[in-house]
C-alpha cells in the first residue's frame, strides 16, 4: 500500500469546511461502536521503517458498552483475526460519555475527554475527532458538529478533490500546526459535508529517528 498522500486534484473548485449544509435529523444517536479501516508505517523492531513505501493495513471493528465491557476485532491484510472479549470495566475509552450534537458542546466535549493541550491547534483537535470516530459512530447532526467546529479553527485549508483509501471521493481540508510543523493532518469530508470519511497523517521531516524520504504518510484511517 503506496505512502504517498491521497490523490488530490488542485484543478476542482475548492471548498470550505463552512460551506457544509445544514444538518438533517439524524435516525438514531451515537453508537458505542466503530467499523474502520488503517494503515500504519511499517516500522522495524528499532524504531526504522522496513520499507518506507509501504503501509500495513488492517480492519478494525469495536463495539462496546456503558459498564465498560466490549468486544474488538482486529483483521490485518496478510493474516488472521484477532478477537479480544473484554469484561465489565476492562475497557477504558476515552470518550466514555455520549458526544454532543452542537459544535460549541463538540469543542468542550474533545477538549476534556481527549485531554487535548492546545484546543487552538488544528493538529491537535484533528487527532481527538480521529480518536472520537475510532470509539462512536456518528449520525449525521453530529457529524455536523465536528465540521462546523472544524471550519471555525484557523489553520485549516481547503485541498481540492481527494479520494481515500478505500476509492470514496470527498473534499480534502489539510491541518497544519502553528507550533509543531513535523506532522501535517488532511481530512477527508465527503461531498454533502456532512460525513468524514478518512484522516491522514502526513510525516515531513524533523524526527531523527524516521529516516524516510518527506513528505510521507504515516497513518490512514478511513470509517465505515
Amino acid at each position: 500500500m503506496r505512502s504517498s498522500p491521497l490523490v488530490e486534484s488542485s484543478a476542482s473548485p475548492s471548498r470550505h469546511l463552512s460551506d457544509a449544509p445544514t444538518p438533517r435529523a439524524p435516525e438514531s444517536g451515537p453508537q458505542r461502536r466503530a467499523h474502520f479501516d488503517a494503515w500504519y508505517l511499517d516500522v522495524g523492531d528499532h524504531g526504522s521503517p522496513r520499507d518506507a513505501t509501504r503501509l500495513a493495513a488492517s480492519e478494525h471493528r469495536l463495539e462496546w458498552h456503558a459498564d465498560g465491557s466490549g468486544s474488538v476485532v482486529v483483521t490485518p491484510s496478510e493474516g488472521d483475526s484477532c478477537r479480544t472479549v473484554l469484561a465489565p470495566a476492562a475497557m477504558r475509552p476515552l470518550f466514555s460519555e455520549p458526544p454532543p450534537a452542537s459544535a460549541r458542546a463538540m469543542g468542550m466535549y474533545l477538549r476534556e475527554s481527549a485531554a487535548v493541550d492546545d484546543a487552538t491547534d488544528p493538529v491537535q483537535m484533528m487527532d481527538a475527532v480521529a480518536d472520537l470516530l475510532n470509539e462512536w459512530t456518528l449520525p449525521t447532526l453530529h457529524q455536523s458538529a465536528v465540521v462546523l467546529l472544524l471550519a471555525q479553527m484557523a489553520g485549516i485549508t481547503s485541498r481540492g478533490v481527494a479520494v481515500d483509501r478505500l476509492g470514496r471521493p470527498g473534499i480534502g481540508y489539510l491541518a497544519e500546526s502553528p507550533m509543531d510543523g513535523r506532522f501535517a493532518h488532511l481530512l477527508v469530508v465527503g461531498d454533502d459535508g456532512d460525513r468524514i470519511l478518512a484522516i491522514e497523517t502526513i510525516y515531513r521531516g524533523g524526527v531523527d529517528e524516521l529516516d524516510i524520504a518527506t513528505p510521507a504518510v504515516v497513518r490512514s484511517i478511513a470509517w465505515r
